[in-house]
């Protein structure tokens, strides 16, 4: 019961937040959390030596999927002990290119903005809280017709973490970036020809799925241990 009250008393300012203010500022963080920042740095590193775009500056870094829930999961360490251990907390880390922004009717990822965003080792980092999704919630997003992100973010901060992304996407205005189309399992290019008839949004957007891999699931037990699966 107790806990009843104290989640009661958290939940009620922010629902109260979040009604009084319909339109709510995307804010630049600094991430403190030391297993956040070397998770994000070894992302990182690792990408730059396994993609040469990544390494080149093109797109940018997401932290999603942050859970805080006591619940068992197997062991990395010991796959075939069944041995359960404790999980405190949880958080995902990818590599990302949509274009957020975007009115494409293709792009699903491009009007699916960050709570907040913030720079690790001069790169990009957008943080998705799903905690707070949850308690301002959306009305169901008319695709074309309607953007998902006007029922809860300013235009302003939209408009600005737009142009940021853009800036990390500047390499498939080049006529060598390799397209990939996660729908068809295929990659291609588009030479200056093809490019006459499609606008600068338009190529942007499309190439919201070039990075296919480099997706670390952390998990910080409690007993301190930390485990990384790398999908």
């Amino acid at each position: 019961m107790r806990i009843f009250y104290i989640l009661m008393l958290y939940f009620i300012p922010l629902c109260s937040f979040a009604q009084r203010n319909k339109k709510i500022e995307i804010q630049k963080i600094t991430i403190t959390n030391s297993y956040v920042v070397d998770a994000i740095k070894q992302l990182i590193d690792d990408s730059n030596k396994d993609n040469k775009l990544f390494e080149d500056g093109f797109g940018y870094i997401v932290l999603d999927g942050i859970s805080f829930r006591n619940y068992t999961t197997m062991s990395d360490k010991t796959p075939n002990s069944g041995k359960w251990t404790d999980t405190l907390t949880s958080f995902n880390v990818h590599l990302g290119s949509a274009y957020l922004g975007s009115s494409d009717p293709e792009c699903f990822q491009c009007d699916y903005f960050p709570t907040y965003y913030t720079y690790i080792d001069g790169r990009l980092v957008l943080v998705y809280d799903d905690a707070f999704r949850w308690l301002t919630p959306r009305k169901q997003r008319l695709r074309i017709e309607k953007k998902y992100t006007d029922e809860v973010f300013s235009d302003k901060s939209v408009k600005k973490l737009s142009k940021i992304v853009n800036q990390t996407l500047q390499q498939t205005l080049d006529t060598s970036f390799v397209f990939y189309n996660p729908f068809e399992d295929r990659s291609y290019k588009l030479d200056k020809r093809q490019r006459k008839n499609i606008s600068k949004a338009k190529l942007l957007s499309s190439a919201s799925f070039t990075y296919k891999k480099n997706s670390y699931n952390v998990f910080i037990l409690r007993n301190g241990a930390i485990t990384v699966r790398k999908d």
